[in-house]
């Protein structure tokens, strides 16, 4: 003979992406063998992290190198020019980087370029007075 138990706890996913949790009230339980307890309802609000697989860029510089860059693509442009003036040497400045024949524009993130794993990011000198 089976019976069935009904969880009193239930989960509501939010529109923000949220997780609200309603718990039992004090002397409810879930399992018929439990002791009861006493506390108040309890509800709450657990955020859900935004999980964004990270994805490898190849760089290639003017002189002819290369090397992979892991990013993420909620990485901003600023970020990703202060990573490459690390490994390259070139101040954020002294260089403009494009990916899929783009320029990456300060103040935005690489997910507004659509970048996908093995893109190629180019770094190129800028050059004053031609």
């Amino acid at each position: 003979m089976a019976t069935s138990v009904q969880n009193p706890i239930r989960e509501k996913l939010q529109p923000s992406g949220s997780v609200t949790v309603d718990a039992p009230a004090s002397g409810q339980c879930a399992n018929q063998g439990a002791k009861s307890f006493s506390t108040p309802h309890l509800g709450f609000q657990a955020e859900l992290p935004s999980v964004s697989k990270p994805i490898s860029l190849q760089v290639m510089g003017c002189g002819g190198g290369s090397w992979q860059l892991e990013v993420s693509k909620e990485t901003s442009v600023r970020e990703l020019q202060v990573m490459v003036a690390e490994r390259s040497g070139v101040p954020a400045d002294k260089k403009v980087l494009y990916l899929n024949n783009q320029t990456l524009v300060e103040g935005k993130v690489l997910s507004q370029y659509s970048p996908k794993s093995k893109s190629i990011l180019m770094l190129v000198h800028k050059v004053y007075g031609g």
